[in-house]
């Protein structure tokens, strides 16, 4: 399973572009190669990612659908499909991800949420139990979320300092234009740089 929206975005209907970075829980060779050493982090993330399930794959393919839709929108592109195509493939895979679950989300029972607090994380996972009238108001509310973490993420990878990188996370901090997962991984790098 890919669950890298980058790389399924990258990938689309292209079946010959196969370099998987992990599978199977593990790290593949092409890892190795591009990468080299596994990080702690990436570690954690691959023993929390053990618990997905066959069924997680309808769920996150719907949330890259919907996804698909939003990076259309925000870059403004002459898309051939359409933001309906995207969100009627999104609700074909919840409706197996139902039958497939019969509609009980277990992601946060087994660890697989990170942020349950998140604005953006609750509207994903409101997608589990939304109503045909309710999709479009999670859409909107992504789309917003999105927005607002792309206008952070710009502003601090356009900083020329540490400061300016701290100034760009304490405004989006106060002003809440990003969401905490955004703030947690900004402030993590600026860190580092």
């Amino acid at each position: 399973m890919c669950a890298s929206y980058f790389y399924n975005r990258k990938k689309l209907n292209n079946g010959s572009d196969c370099l998987y970075l992990f599978g199977g829980g593990a790290p593949t060779e092409t890892f190795f190669a591009t990468h080299g050493e596994l990080s702690a982090q990436q570690a954690k993330l691959l023993k929390q990612h053990r618990k997905i399930e066959l069924s997680d794959w309808y769920f996150n393919r719907a949330i890259y659908n919907v996804m698909v839709a939003i990076d259309n929108e925000l870059a403004r592109s002459e898309a051939v499909r359409t933001k309906e195509y995207w969100l009627g493939s999104a609700r074909k895979r919840i409706a197996t991800w139902k039958k497939l679950t019969g509609g009980v989300s277990t992601f946060e029972t087994r660890g697989l949420v990170r942020f349950l607090d998140a604005e953006d994380i609750a509207l994903m996972l409101g997608l589990c139990d939304a109503s045909d009238r309710k999709w479009e108001e999670i859409y909107k509310g992504l789309l917003k979320w999105t927005r607002a973490n792309q206008s952070a993420m710009d502003r601090f990878s356009r900083a020329d300092d540490k400061a300016s990188r701290l100034t760009a996370i304490a405004d989006a901090t106060a002003k809440k234009v990003a969401t905490a997962p955004m703030i947690e991984f900004l402030r993590k790098n600026a860190r580092l740089l």
